[in-house]
């Protein structure tokens, strides 16, 4: 592992020691209300995919859960 960690640092543009997370973003341009609800939808089955919980709702801090202290607030 440590060999992979060594090349990453390498040949990442910080010229780095060693490397274990990606340095980089993919921004988008959110211009329709089918891809924002695209987005919203993959930010929640993210830790369902992981296998944290079975349903979308048994995360915590998801806005999925009724519960949670994180909101979604999006006007379509």
């Amino acid at each position: 592992m440590l060999n992979k960690f060594e090349y990453h640092g390498k040949i990442s543009p910080q010229k780095q020691k060693m490397q274990f997370w990606k340095h980089d973003n993919h921004p988008f341009f959110l211009y329709s209300n089918k891809m924002i609800q695209q987005k919203v939808d993959y930010i929640h089955k993210n830790p369902v995919e992981a296998g944290f919980v079975n349903q979308l709702q048994e995360w915590r801090l998801s806005s999925a859960n009724e519960q949670s202290p994180i909101k979604l607030n999006v006007r379509i």
